[in-house]
């Protein structure tokens, strides 16, 4: 699986030699069936050696952004800032396993060290352990002594659980409702067979907390009980393994979505507090704080994600936006530059970016996002071309608004009316919104389209109120 080392330049010579990036095994498998598999064994890898003083590791989405990508060593090295890489393939016959992994210098492309290991499938941890302690034995580091087999907090000595597991990871991380719809059967079996594995209950929980309609909605799922299930599955996980932020981390997101929001935000302080490199455990925690107008202690959240995950591009939008909900718009601009490179087809991120370009006085290029806002979320194509038309031209702008209210389409509307019209007519579109019933379901987006000024009108906040979103914290600069 060796790459080129390449020849560009970058700052991969001169990263810390203690750093490290994990990229996701390759499935060597004909029919690509294992795919989950070599995943999960990268994974299992990044966490054990986080476990190692000294070692400075990649966190999971983005060493995981080069799948599939030509691109050479010195690249990845300068792109994630790391001295070394970890790469390696799995192929499975039955019951055997074939792994090789081979570690090598991002500055000249040079092996450190490469082993094959073939296997029974039930030794994968063994494998998992030695090519650990390989790794920090070429690095000329100290491994802690793990925790448990897998080499974290929360796991499981069952081989078929924890297959069943990194599969319901695989599934989960498509972020698409049929992945979740395989990652519920999956963590449902890894339960099954290891009733104390805590990470598989946090699988659960964080499955459950996105199968809901306002997320990757199951089919035929009903809020209130797939709630209900989520928050026992946390809780469980969290018994097991009291220690285990990223149950704290489902807890807080299971209760953000039962509106008990000062128990979700004790929760969120938890999961960071236990584990501080676990990025969607900020990412979320910014997202609770961001709903209650906390918008300084959301940013500050958010930016400790991107700095853990820094090429992933939910959490790269996510600080764009919130800049962009502080008026913040210079600070803004090239994290959704950056963002929207790595995922074009982020339809939300355009529709934040319609603001963002109507701040800056930039209607064309405003109109020209819409068109992608549209097109992306409804795949009406010529919809969405005379929505752009509509934009630019000032006679029908007006038009456009209403457009979008009749649609229920709210947070466009106000957009477009916050920069092309009036603080009055924000008003009267927030009081509408009320008296049509709409309840708080956009209501970080809603907030974030505000901009702190409307935020902090008295005239705005009674209507929010109404609304029935979650208390708003006093308004400051920021929020």
């Amino acid at each position: 699986v060796a790459r080129r080392s390449g020849t560009g330049s970058g700052s991969a010579s001169t990263a810390n030699a203690s750093s490290i990036a994990v990229l996701p095994f390759v499935d060597l498998s004909p029919d690509r069936a294992n795919t989950f598999l070599g995943d999960g064994i990268a994974e299992t890898l990044i966490n054990a050696l986080a476990n190692v003083n000294g070692l400075q590791v990649t966190a999971r989405t983005s060493a995981f952004s080069f799948r599939d990508k030509a691109t050479d060593i010195k690249e990845i090295g300068r792109q994630l800032g790391v001295a070394t890489v970890l790469e390696g393939s799995v192929q499975r016959a039955g019951d055997r396993l074939r792994v090789t992994a081979q570690l090598i210098k991002t500055s000249d492309g040079l092996h450190l060290w490469s082993q094959n290991f073939d296997r029974a499938a039930a030794d994968i941890f063994a494998v998992q352990d030695e090519v650990s302690r390989a790794v920090v034995s070429a690095l000329k580091l100290t491994l802690a002594t793990p925790r448990d087999s897998s080499g974290t907090v929360g796991g499981t000595r069952n081989a078929q659980a924890y297959e069943a597991y990194l599969l319901g990871r695989f599934h989960w991380n498509l972020r698409t409702v049929e992945g979740m719809v395989h990652a519920t059967t999956a963590f449902k079996r890894a339960v099954a067979l290891d009733s104390a594995y805590a990470l598989a209950w946090t699988g659960l929980a964080d499955t459950y907390a996105l199968s809901i309609p306002s997320e990757y909605g199951q089919p035929g799922v009903n809020r209130d009980s797939i709630l209900t299930l989520g928050e026992a599955a946390a809780r469980r996980a969290i018994t097991l393994a009291p220690q285990l932020g990223e149950a704290q981390a489902s807890l807080g997101e299971l209760l953000e979505h039962r509106k008990r929001y000062a128990e979700s935000v004790a929760a969120f302080e938890q999961a960071v507090r236990l584990s501080p490199a676990y990025a969607t455990g900020h990412q979320w925690y910014a997202y609770a704080l961001q709903g209650q107008g906390r918008w300084d202690e959301a940013l500050k959240e958010m930016e400790i994600a991107h700095r853990l995950e820094p090429l992933s591009h939910v959490i790269t939008l996510s600080v764009a936006i919130l800049h962009e909900g502080a008026d913040r718009f210079a600070d803004a601009s090239p994290l959704f530059a950056q963002g929207l490179t790595q995922a074009p087809d982020a339809w939300y991120a355009w529709g934040a970016f319609v603001g963002q370009q109507l701040a800056l006085g930039q209607v064309d290029s405003a109109a020209a996002a819409l068109r992608r806002y549209h097109a992306g979320i409804t795949g009406d194509t010529a919809g969405a071309v005379r929505r752009e038309r509509m934009l630019r031209d000032p006679a029908s702008r007006d038009a456009l608004i209403e457009e979008m209210m009749q649609a229920k389409e709210y947070m466009n509307a106000i957009v477009v009316a916050r920069w092309l019209r009036s603080d009055d007519v924000v008003i009267a579109l927030l009081t509408r919104m009320h008296d049509e019933g709409l309840g708080p379901t956009p209501w970080i987006g809603l907030l974030t389209v505000l901009g702190p000024k409307l935020r902090a009108d008295a005239r705005v906040r009674a209507q929010l109120e109404k609304l029935g979103g979650p208390p708003l914290a006093k308004a400051t600069a920021g929020g």
